[in-house]
């Protein structure tokens, strides 16, 4: 079974709250996907597309205007 982690979303207001709540639990659940014996495989999407300087935001490069998906 494959898994694959979520991707950052950080500069997006209805997900990104000051609280940082959100960002926590994303941390955590990928930290759970990436947890050797849990699949087979795993596809890290946030490695691939988080920014290195904000680990929190899609990579300026790659992200549509609303910080949340990817630009085509």
């Amino acid at each position: 079974m494959s898994g694959a982690t979520l991707t950052p979303f950080g500069g997006n207001a209805p997900y990104d709250e000051p609280a940082g709540e959100r960002e926590v639990s994303r941390q955590r659940v990928d930290a759970w996907i990436r947890t050797p014996g849990r699949f087979d495989e795993v596809i890290d999407f946030d490695r691939a597309v988080r920014g290195p300087a904000a680990p929190d935001r899609l990579l300026p490069a790659l992200h549509a205007a609303d910080r949340l998906h990817l630009d085509p």
